[in-house]
């Protein structure tokens, strides 16, 4: 139940524009719940999170571990090593 609470208000909290709020649930999801199957899922939505704040930083580590930890044929992982990308070039 609290599992399924996390994600829930993760989610409205995100839909509402409240960002912050939405990566605090995703958080506490990730932390208390690793093995789950939707880890993935809340990684990534984590991610959007931080990229919404413009924790671009934070966005890009959190991005990294899905790539790293998420299936070689997931469609999102190219598009997301190319915004890790653009990110660091506009750093320089």
């Amino acid at each position: 139940m609290v599992r399924h609470a996390y994600l829930r208000l993760g989610d409205l909290n995100f839909q509402k524009g409240k960002w912050a709020k939405a990566a605090e649930y995703f958080e506490l999801f990730l932390e208390k719940y690793p093995e789950d199957i939707r880890f993935g899922q809340v990684l990534y939505d984590l991610g959007r999170a931080y990229e919404m704040m413009g924790e671009l930083e934070l966005a890009a580590e959190v991005y990294s571990v899905f790539i790293e930890t998420g299936h070689p044929n997931e469609p999102r992982i190219k598009v997301l090593k190319a915004k890790i990308e653009s990110w660091q070039g506009a750093e320089k």
